[in-house]
C-alpha cells in the first residue's frame, strides 16, 4: 500500500467502524469493501465485513468473509466464533460445532464460546456434551446467568427435571429479571404439576424476548383472584387455537363467579364458545380491538392463559370433563355422509402441527409413512382432519397401502371452527399429533388418542397416559430415542384391540 492510500484506508475504517456501531449495517459494508480493495490482505477487516454482511442478512457474503479472514490471520479464536455462530444460524451446525470448538482450543476461558457451542449441542440432540461444556463454563464464571439457564435447557432434554429446576433457579436468584429462565422453570413447574408456582412464573411469558403472543392493549386492571360477584370480566384468548380451546376449560368456572364474562376470541371460535357456554358474551379478535372491549361497563381482564392462577392451583381443581358443544344438526350430517361410504367405525387422523413456532411444530409432526400399522387396518373409514396442504401424503398412503382417506368436502377447519368441531363430533375416534385437533376432540369428550414427541411440552403432563385436561384423552408418548415409527406401531396395536373390543360389542 501507498504511502498515499494509508490516509484513505484509515478514513474509510474509521467511517465503517462508527456505521456499525450505529447499526448502519448497508453503509458499514460498503466501507468496509472499499478498504479490502485497497488492503485484500487485512484479516481484521475481512472480519469485520464478515459481521456486517450476517447483520444484513447476507449469511453467505459474510460466512466467506470470516473464513477468508481465518485464511490470512489463522488461530483468531473471535473469528471462529463469530464463524461458528454464523454457520449455526443457516443450519449447518455440525460445521459450527467444529469453529466453536476451535475457538475453545485457541482460548479456554472463552465463556461465551463455551455456552454457544451447548447450544448447537443440544440443537444436535448431544445434551449430555452440552451439560459437560456448561458445568465447565459455570466453573470459570459462576455468576453467569445465561450459562445456569442453558444447562436448565439441556437438562430438560435429558429429562433431568430437578436438575433443570435447580438451573433455572439459580439463573433467576443472579437475574431475577431473567424472563426466559422463569417462563422455562414455570414450564417444568406445570409440566409435573406444581401448579401453585407454575402458573405465577408462567406470567413471564409476557416479558420474554421472543413472544408468542401480544398481550392485548385494554387499560382495565387485572384480575388477582378477587371477589367477582356483581362485576364485569374480559377474558381474552391468546397464542394458538389450541391454547384458546385448553384455556376455555376455565370459562364455566369463571361464569360461576362473575356477574358478566365478555370473552374475546378468534372470531372461528364465536359460534362454538357461544353454544357451550351460554350466558357469556363472545367477541371476536380484531386489530384495532372491538369497540365492546373498551366500554365502561368492564370491571377486570385477564388473559385466558392467567385464569389458571386462580381457578387451577390445585390438581383437584381440575375437572376434566367435556366443555364444548357441538352443532347436533352439522354433526348429524357429518355422521351420514361418513355412514354412506362404509359401515365401519370412523377414525379422524392427523399427523402434523403447522403452529407459527416453526421448529416445535416440526417438532410435533409425525412422517406419514410412519402410520402403516394404523392406516392399514381395513375395518374403519378413515377420515383426513389434516389441514394444510396434504394432497402428497394422501396420495401416497392410497398408492403404498391403498387406503383411500376420506376427505370431506364440507368441511374447511381454517375458515370454520364450528364445521370442524361437528366434524369431530361425528367420528367414533380420533387419532392425532398434539395440534389443534387433539384440543377441539379433547374440550368435546371424544375419544382422542394423542401421539407426542419426547418433549411434549406441560400441557400434556408428564409420563401420564391420560390428560388432566381432557376426559377420553388417550396419551402415546415418544420414548427418549425412539422414532415415529415405534410410537406408531404402539397406537396400531391399541387400535386392534380396539377394533376387537368394538366388534365383540356390536
Amino acid at each position: 500500500m501507498s504511502d498515499v492510500a494509508e490516509p484513505k484506508v484509515n478514513d474509510l475504517l474509521h467511517a465503517a467502524l462508527r456505521c456499525h456501531r450505529l447499526e448502519q449495517l448497508d453503509k458499514a459494508a460498503s466501507l468496509y469493501r472499499e478498504v479490502l480493495k485497497i488492503e485484500p490482505t487485512r484479516a481484521d477487516v475481512a472480519h469485520l465485513y464478515g459481521l456486517a454482511e450476517v447483520g444484513r442478512g447476507e449469511m453467505a457474503v459474510g460466512i466467506q468473509s470470516m473464513i477468508l479472514s481465518l485464511t490470512i490471520k489463522p488461530g483468531v479464536a473471535q473469528v471462529e466464533h463469530d464463524l461458528a455462530a454464523a454457520l449455526a444460524e443457516v443450519g449447518q451446525v455440525e460445521r459450527a460445532i467444529d469453529h466453536f470448538r476451535e475457538a475453545i482450543k485457541i482460548k479456554p476461558d472463552f465463556i461465551e464460546a463455551r455456552i454457544n457451542l451447548a447450544g448447537a449441542y443440544v440443537r444436535q440432540e448431544h445434551p449430555n456434551a452440552a451439560v459437560t461444556e456448561l458445568e465447565q463454563a459455570r466453573e470459570q464464571a459462576t455468576n453467569n446467568p445465561l450459562i445456569h439457564f442453558r444447562l436448565g435447557r439441556a437438562r430438560s432434554a435429558l429429562r433431568d427435571w430437578h436438575g433443570a429446576a435447580s438451573a433455572f433457579e439459580a439463573c433467576l436468584n443472579i437475574d431475577p429479571e431473567h424472563a426466559d429462565a422463569r417462563y422455562y422453570l414455570a414450564d417444568l413447574q406445570l409440566t409435573v404439576g406444581q401448579f401453585e408456582v407454575g402458573w405465577d412464573n408462567y406470567e413471564a411469558r409476557w416479558h420474554r424476548p421472543k413472544l408468542a403472543t401480544e398481550p392485548r392493549p385494554f387499560q382495565f386492571p387485572k384480575w388477582a383472584g378477587e371477589s367477582l360477584a356483581g362485576r364485569t370480566i374480559l377474558a381474552w384468548g391468546e397464542q394458538g387455537v389450541g391454547e384458546e380451546i385448553l384455556f376455555a376449560s376455565m370459562i364455566p368456572d369463571l361464569m360461576n363467579q362473575a356477574g358478566h364474562v365478555l370473552l374475546e376470541s378468534d372470531p372461528r371460535l364465536r359460534p362454538l364458545f357461544e353454544r357451550s357456554f351460554p350466558g357469556i358474551e363472545t367477541v371476536g379478535r380484531t386489530y384495532p380491538a372491538a369497540s365492546r372491549t373498551a366500554q365502561s361497563d368492564i370491571d377486570l381482564q385477564s388473559a385466558t392463559g392467567s385464569l389458571g392462577r386462580w381457578l387451577r392451583r390445585t390438581p383437584s381443581q381440575f375437572t376434566c370433563q367435556a366443555y364444548l358443544l357441538a352443532d347436533a344438526e352439522k354433526s348429524a350430517a357429518a355422521r351420514a355422509r361418513y355412514t354412506l361410504s362404509s359401515d365401519g367405525p370412523t377414525i379422524g387422523i392427523a399427523w402434523r402441527s403447522l403452529s407459527p413456532l416453526k421448529n416445535f411444530s416440526s417438532y410435533k409432526s409425525s412422517p406419514i409413512e410412519a402410520w402403516r400399522p394404523v392406516l392399514t387396518r381395513p375395518e374403519p373409514l378413515f377420515v383426513n382432519l389434516q389441514y394444510g396442504d396434504c394432497d402428497e401424503a394422501l396420495a401416497f398412503v392410497e398408492r403404498e397401502w391403498g387406503t383411500r382417506i376420506y376427505v370431506d368436502a364440507e368441511i374447511d377447519q381454517m375458515t370454520s371452527l364450528d364445521d370442524f368441531a361437528a366434524q369431530i363430533d361425528a367420528l367414533d375416534l380420533i387419532i392425532t399429533t398434539s395440534n389443534t385437533t387433539a384440543h377441539v376432540a379433547g374440550a368435546l369428550g371424544k375419544p382422542v388418542w394423542v401421539v407426542l414427541p419426547v418433549k411434549a411440552g406441560w400441557r400434556w403432563s408428564r409420563d401420564r397416559e391420560d390428560s388432566i385436561w381432557y376426559p377420553n384423552a388417550r396419551l402415546f408418548r415418544q420414548a427418549p430415542g425412539e422414532d415415529w415409527a415405534a410410537v406408531l406401531d404402539r397406537v396400531g396395536g391399541a387400535l386392534s384391540v380396539w377394533l376387537d373390543q368394538r366388534a365383540d360389542h356390536a
